[in-house]
């Protein structure tokens, strides 16, 4: 992406800054609407370029696979603009936590040296 588009990347890294390294800290993972295009988001660039491929002519007579590894769900969570209005999140039912059985800590006996 850096080689091919540059700026697109450099405005996606100027917005995920705050987020820290990885795009993994309390801001990364409280997320925002973001103001870059999805175009210059990692994984929308990686799947334009996987339709362009294709679309670009593929031999139907030689064996394809194609990987696409996509970055997110991961954090930082700064979703492309558009995709808050395909859901409703009133109508997103959040399930309950199991309770845990509490466990009590048991050593295993080893001969193991450290």
């Amino acid at each position: 992406m850096s080689d091919v588009n540059p700026e697109g990347l450099e405005r996606y890294m100027e917005e995920t800054r705050p987020f820290g390294g990885g795009e993994e800290n309390i801001a990364g993972y409280l997320g925002c609407t973001s103001k870059v295009a999805e175009k210059d988001h990692r994984d929308g660039w990686v799947f334009n370029e996987c339709l362009n491929f294709i679309e670009g002519g593929v031999d139907e007579k030689r064996p394809l696979f194609l990987y696409l590894s996509f970055l997110k769900p991961h954090a930082g969570h700064n979703v492309p603009p558009g995709y808050e209005e395909l859901y409703d999140i009133d109508k997103i039912h959040v399930g309950q936590q199991p309770q845990k059985e509490k466990v009590e800590p048991y050593m295993y006996p080893t001969t193991a040296r450290c």
